[in-house]
C-alpha cells in the first residue's frame, strides 16, 4: 500500500491490474481497504469552474459511503471539497473557498441529521426546557462542549486506544437516558438554567468525541485548509441542530396550550420511547467489554 507505481494513462492502469502487479498480496479488496489517489493535470491554464463525475459501479457493498476529497490547486490556492458516494452525479468544483467550504457545511448537517443518537438527545434536551431561556441555556451549553471536543478529538488530543471509541458510544447511548429522565422529573428549584448548561456542556463533551470520529473518516488531520473545512464542518452541525428545534419548538408550545395532560403525555411518551431505544444501543455497545 502506497509503492504501487503511478499510471500515467488509463491503459498502463488497466494493464496493471489485469497482470496482478497492483495490489498483489492483498486477496479481495473492498470499499474502505485502499485509498485511490487521481490526479487531473490539463495544461490550457487555469479553470475557473468543472464538474467531475465518476461512471464506474464496481458493485461493492458500502460503497455509496466512499469518501471522496477532492483537491482544487487553482490559481496556486488549493480548495478542499468533500463528495459521498460514487460520484455519479456532477461534483461542481470552482475557485470559490465558500463553495469548498460548504461541501463540509453539509456533511455536518447531513451527519447529525442521520445520526439517531444525536437527535435523540437534542429532542429529550427540547422536550425538557420549560421555556425559551431554558431552552437556549441547554442548547448552548451542548454547542460548547461538542464543539471543543470535536476538535481536540479530530486533532489527536483523545486516548488512541481501542477501548476508547467504544466508550464514548457507550456513554453517548447512556446520556440519552440521562436526558430523557431529566426531560419528565419536576422541575428543581435554584439556578436551574444554569445547572442545565453545565450538565448539557458535560454531555456535549461525549457527543464532540463522536463527530471526531466521523469527521476523521472524511478528512485528513494534514489535509489543505483543514481548519475551513473541520470550522465549516461544526457549523454544518450546529445548523443540524438548530433545524431540529426549530422544528420540535413549535410543536412543544402547541401542545403545552392543550388542555388536560395532553402535553404531560406526550412528552412522557417521547421520554420512554428514546429510553427504550437508548437502552439497546447500551446492550449493544456493552458487548465490545464482555
Amino acid at each position: 500500500m502506497g509503492l504501487e507505481l503511478g499510471f500515467a494513462t488509463l491503459a498502463e492502469a488497466q494493464t496493471a491490474m489485469a497482470d496482478g502487479t497492483v495490489f498483489p498480496e492483498m486477496g479481495e479488496t473492498y470499499v474502505g481497504d485502499v485509498m485511490i489517489d487521481l490526479h487531473l493535470h490539463y495544461a490550457i491554464g487555469a479553470i475557473n469552474t468543472y464538474n467531475l463525475s465518476y461512471t464506474t459501479n464496481p458493485g461493492l457493498p458500502g460503497q455509496e459511503d466512499t469518501a471522496n476529497l477532492i483537491l482544487d490547486y487553482n490559481n496556486n490556492e488549493v480548495r478542499t471539497y468533500r463528495a459521498t458516494g460514487l460520484m455519479h452525479d456532477q461534483v461542481k468544483v470552482s475557485g470559490s473557498a465558500t463553495a469548498a467550504a460548504s461541501t463540509f457545511f453539509f456533511e455536518g448537517i447531513r451527519h447529525i441529521l442521520e445520526g439517531p443518537d444525536h437527535v435523540l438527545f437534542v429532542l429529550c434536551m427540547i422536550i425538557g426546557a420549560l421555556n425559551l431561556r431554558s431552552l437556549l441555556a441547554r442548547v448552548t451549553g451542548f454547542t460548547l462542549g461538542h464543539t471543543v471536543t470535536l476538535i481536540l478529538g479530530f486533532f489527536g488530543f483523545a486516548p488512541s486506544g481501542a477501548w476508547f471509541i467504544p466508550t464514548v458510544e457507550l456513554a453517548i447511548a447512556v446520556s440519552i437516558i440521562y436526558a430523557a429522565v431529566m426531560a419528565v422529573r419536576p422541575p428543581q428549584r435554584g439556578h436551574r438554567d444554569l445547572k442545565a448548561f453545565a450538565i448539557t456542556s458535560g454531555i456535549g463533551l461525549l457527543h464532540g468525541f463522536g463527530f471526531s470520529f466521523m469527521l476523521h473518516q472524511i478528512l485528513r488531520v494534514d489535509a489543505p485548509n483543514v481548519w475551513h473545512s473541520l470550522l465549516a464542518f461544526n457549523v454544518g452541525v450546529e445548523a443540524g441542530q438548530v433545524m431540529i428545534v426549530l422544528l420540535v419548538w413549535p410543536l412543544v408550545l402547541f401542545l403545552r396550550k392543550q388542555p388536560g395532560r395532553i402535553w404531560t403525555g406526550s412528552r412522557a411518551a417521547v421520554a420512554v420511547c428514546a429510553s427504550l431505544i437508548a437502552m439497546v444501543w447500551v446492550v449493544e455497545r456493552a458487548e465490545f467489554f464482555l
